[in-house]
């Protein structure tokens, strides 16, 4: 079978995805344990050239290199937890280094430019993803979540709206991998009770659909956020007139917020674009 032409896109992504390994490799030598990306050293002998037919390497070779472990330490200069009591000098906290995802070189094949739309995002990242009924949140939600479970880690959905389900099952049934899980909690307590479990311990994304399904309080969305420093998706009904149902405090809470609109999303807010 012939080699599927490399493309100027994806030659320039290897080439981004190789200097983020080289810089974060440095910021990973001395370690405490705080649930961190592995990032291993590269092999000049590494090369590129086998190829699916999407453009992107191999998918064994390709999450090997986003490994992800809890057993890595940040450096002195790595900041994990956003809340912090400790006073940084301006020298020390333009030195902090922050852990991001690489979206950008994750998301070259794939049919959703998560780059596009998330950019590169902190590990610890929050979305919200709003939008009417039958638009396709819920569709788009589960699509990133499984792009995340194989690009990067062990990921959770809860999904209260549709349960454990035919419907789930379907929108589930193009991945495949073991990294993903599913649960089917009805409230926010629930959810809290299966996150502290010592098998769940390790999630390092998590999917909520729906936070008003499950009549979550902001209070308890905060303990799911101080539980552990995990990225968190949630999904907000809406209104009729188009805006979000809740308070506002789950707005502020979000880093990123997205709309779907005829199974279409759209970037409203991104602090790290």
């Amino acid at each position: 079978m012939p080699s599927t032409p490399i493309s100027q896109e994806l030659l320039l992504a290897q080439a981004e995805y190789l200097q983020f390994l080289a810089t974060q490799q440095q910021n990973s030598q001395q370690n405490a344990n705080l649930g961190r990306i592995s990032l291993p050293t590269h092999n000049d002998n590494d090369d590129f050239d086998e190829y699916e037919d999407e453009g992107y390497p191999q998918n064994n070779e390709y999450q090997n290199k986003f490994k992800y472990t809890k057993n890595v330490n940040p450096t002195k200069n790595s900041q994990k937890s956003r809340n912090s009591n400790q006073v940084f000098s301006l020298n020390d906290f333009k030195a902090m280094h922050f852990d991001t995802l690489p979206f950008d070189a994750a998301s070259v094949g794939e049919d959703v430019d998560y780059y596009q739309l998330l950019s590169n995002p902190e590990i610890n990242f929050r979305l919200m993803i709003y939008g009417q009924n039958n638009n396709g949140k819920s569709t788009f939600a589960v699509k990133l979540a499984g792009f995340l479970s194989e690009k990067f880690a062990k990921t959770l959905i809860c999904s209260s709206e549709e349960g454990i389900s035919i419907s789930l099952r379907k929108k589930v049934n193009h991945i495949n991998n073991k990294n993903l899980f599913v649960v089917g909690c009805e409230t926010g307590k629930e959810l809290i009770a299966v996150l502290k479990k010592k098998e769940y311990l390790d999630v390092d994304f998590l999917l909520i659909d729906s936070i008003n399904d499950m009549k979550m309080s902001i209070e308890e969305f905060k303990e799911i956020i101080n539980l552990k420093p995990r990225g968190i998706i949630y999904i907000m009904q809406c209104n009729k007139d188009g805006s979000f149902k809740g308070k506002n405090e789950f707005a502020h809470e979000c880093d990123i917020r997205i709309r779907v609109e005829n199974f279409e999303p759209h970037t409203e807010k991104n602090r790290y674009r």
